[in-house]
């Protein structure tokens, strides 16, 4: 979770300084360590893996593979749907998600997700009528 969160306060950080005028988002990635992990994120998000995803299912095997390269899953279903563990636990089945990957789950701030034992929240964030939740793969 500490790790998480630094590594979001980076993020942040070099978003704010890439709307300054000669201060360098890539330069504030760099100083604070975490530039290795910006450039690998950016390279395993390839035209490859687009185009893989509007071939599914005929590529099925090679779009994972794909995806198994991405540390990070942005889930945003419906309000209203109740299957939330068995998303996660088929992410998990499948492993599409690197070992220090995060899950980041967007639910209504009143719904209350039965994620199961194989989750753990890390940190539950609610902005206005949402939350945002991550997530890690025990």
């Amino acid at each position: 979770m500490k790790n998480s969160v630094k590594i979001y306060l980076k993020g942040m950080l070099m978003g704010i300084c890439d709307i300054i005028p000669g201060i360098s988002g890539g330069t504030i990635a760099f100083i604070t360590g975490i530039y290795a992990r910006l450039i690998n994120a950016v390279k395993s998000f390839s035209p490859s893996l687009i185009l893989d995803l509007f071939q599914y299912p005929k590529n099925k095997g090679k779009l994972i593979e794909s995806i198994k390269k991405l540390d990070l899953i942005f889930l945003d279903p419906p309000y209203k749907e109740k299957n939330i563990k068995i998303i996660l636990e088929n992410i998990a089945k499948l492993k599409l998600l690197k070992e220090s990957g995060l899950i980041v789950l967007h639910r209504h701030k009143k719904i209350k997700d039965d994620i199961g034992n194989k989750f753990t929240i890390k940190r539950t964030v609610r902005y206005g009528i949402s939350k945002i939740i991550f997530v890690k793969i025990n």
